[in-house]
């Protein structure tokens, strides 16, 4: 089961998926924050290699200044 953490900030937009809660699979780290592209490139980086596809998470936990912003990223695939 993997779970996707997302925190949207003014500045800063990362994000992590960890494997049965426990263990980290993957992370990102964009300089950019929310009004920006910085999320949409946080999953980019997260997604790029096609070993997880967003379909494969099960839940999802959106922090930060711009959490109300991701619904439009989190669209299946």
């Amino acid at each position: 089961m993997y779970t996707l953490g997302v925190d949207i900030g003014s500045t800063t937009s990362k994000a992590v998926i960890l494997k049965d809660g426990k263990t980290i699979v993957k992370k990102a780290l964009v300089p950019l924050g929310t009004g920006t592209s910085g999320p949409s490139q946080v999953f980019q980086k997260l997604f790029a290699d096609q070993e997880l596809k967003q379909r494969d998470i099960v839940k999802t936990v959106v922090t930060g200044y711009g959490r109300m912003t991701l619904s439009m990223l989190l669209q299946p695939q």
